[in-house]
């Protein structure tokens, strides 16, 4: 029996709370504040689907389990672009592991996820991609991150400049 401000609960009842907690989506780890989640790709024809029809640039962490590098791209420079209003119609961000034995399903049939992002010359972890509704390169692929101080420049640069393509294009 625990005691849980002031009420006493058993440890069936405590873990079944926790578990409803959990299943609620009011709380998931590392977003306890309600913060963002990047959605993985899956499904290219989705990807391609939104951008179509919202004629919107595509902003692609390309990522792999246990990297430090790609989590510190996704917690503080993917995840407040997300939440800023600027880019919420100009832009979408996913993301994509190129984890062993992952695919990604494109034209009908599935393709290894390292195979795949090889056409956009991207082979490092973590590599963020900057693509039009064709599947064109905008602006130069961002690879690792050197020095966190600069990166945020550099990622806003990359974001303002394949906008700016994709307006001129369009």
């Amino acid at each position: 029996m625990h005691t849980f401000r002031g009420c006493k609960i058993s440890y069936p009842q405590a873990s079944l709370i926790v578990s409803l907690i959990i299943l609620s989506g009011y709380w998931t780890a590392g977003h306890a504040d309600g913060g963002v989640v990047i959605p993985v790709v899956t499904d290219w024809s989705e990807v391609q689907s939104i951008q179509a029809k919202n004629n919107c640039l595509l902003v692609l962490l390309v990522e792999q389990s246990n990297c430090h590098y790609c989590e510190t791209i996704k917690t503080n420079f993917i995840e407040p672009a997300l939440k800023m209003k600027i880019y919420r119609k100009e832009v979408i961000f996913r993301r994509l592991s190129i984890d062993p034995g992952l695919s990604i399903h494109l034209n009908g049939e599935f393709i290894s996820t390292k195979e795949f992002v090889k056409s956009f010359d991207a082979v490092y972890a973590p590599t963020v991609l900057f693509l039009g509704p064709q599947r064109e390169i905008l602006v130069d692929n961002l690879v690792g991150i050197s020095n966190p101080d600069y990166y945020g420049y550099y990622f806003e640069k990359s974001i303002k400049n394949s906008l700016e393509k994709l307006r001129i294009a369009h």
